[in-house]
């Protein structure tokens, strides 16, 4: 009974917390023509940033790729709750199972959101299947990054998992679309992905010292 409860009981947590939240969302130009034009893309972010960006999944219609692990299980259903739709699989274990399910879940419009440097790491390293998501669905890529003046860090886990507390001032920056071209290699698509994400990082941080000096 308390594993089904649980995520209920996260998913109305994190939405008290959300409401306390000042956040400030920075799209890129080719977004916003993205999203008007109702065109498919790709989410890129760091698995540090997942409890940040989750706030947009309903605005921008996401299909999300989550682990088989028992922790994956939860977060699951808590992003169902939220109303983004679910493809189960890492490339770990269900690598083809979640391809498909992300795949089919593209063909109904929605866009998926991956973590990038999952599902083990090591942090802050692009792994390629964002790439190939892009590549198969003939899709940009459009990476997001986050942070937050005050947050909780999991200091233990390998992916230093961050939730901004109550009250919190956040900053989420967009970034440019990232197109996939056959001739250059998976390592250079995956090492441009890792630069964008760590620009637009410290350009969060950036805006977020800016904003704390008032």
């Amino acid at each position: 009974m308390l594993q089904k409860l649980l995520p209920y009981l996260v998913y109305v947590i994190y939405t008290l917390f959300k409401w306390t939240w000042r956040v400030e969302v920075f799209e890129s130009e080719s977004l916003k023509s993205y999203m008007k034009e109702n065109k498919s893309f790709v989410v890129a972010h760091w698995h540090h940033d997942e409890l940040g960006v989750l706030q947009l999944l309903p605005k921008y219609h996401v299909a999300c790729m989550i682990s088989l692990s028992k922790d994956g299980a939860l977060m699951a259903k808590v992003v169902e709750l939220m109303g983004a739709k679910v493809a189960r699989g890492s490339s770990s274990r269900g690598a083809i199972q979640a391809l498909k399910g992300v795949l089919r879940l593209a063909r109904e419009g929605r866009r998926p959101s991956i973590a990038v440097d999952g599902p083990r790491g090591p942090i802050y390293k692009v792994k390629p299947g964002v790439v190939e998501i892009a590549r198969v669905i003939k899709a940009p890529i459009f990476c997001i990054s986050m942070c937050s003046s005050n947050s909780f860090i999991s200091r233990k886990s390998w992916n230093k998992l961050e939730l901004p507390l109550p009250f919190s001032r956040m900053v989420l920056r967009w970034g440019d679309a990232i197109h996939y071209t056959p001739e250059r290699s998976m390592d250079e698509h995956c090492m441009q992905i890792e630069n964008e994400l760590n620009r637009l990082r410290q350009e969060c941080f950036d805006d977020l010292d800016k904003r704390m000096d008032y």
